[in-house]
């Protein structure tokens, strides 16, 4: 089949299809994920992007220090994402995060 692959319902799909639908695919997922600190506005992820190694992959989500500004005074951050039917949160605590004993924001 050259450079096409086969979609799940069985059409070709080229190499730029295929990266089109992946990019649709991160953009919906930057419209599912979030960040919010206690009392603050819920800001969107800016970046999403996947990792794949031979053990698995993670994915990466990036958020504006300048949309959601967090320090140390700030008490518990809720990250919120949904990746198909599994929805996903964490809570945080800023303080707890340092980094050469500052606050890894």
């Amino acid at each position: 089949m050259g450079d096409r692959a086969q979609t799940r319902t069985g059409e070709s799909e080229t190499p730029e299809s295929a990266r089109r639908s992946r990019e649709d695919e991160f953009e919906n997922l930057k419209s599912l994920s979030s960040l919010q600190a206690k009392g603050k506005e819920l800001v969107q992820a800016g970046v999403v992007q996947q990792q794949v190694a031979t053990t698995g992959s993670s994915f990466l989500f990036g958020f504006s220090k300048e949309l959601l500004p967090l320090d140390g005074d700030d008490k518990e951050v809720l990250f919120a994402t949904q990746l198909g039917n599994l929805a996903i949160k964490a809570k945080f605590i800023p303080k707890e995060m340092l980094y050469q004993g500052q606050l890894a924001t």
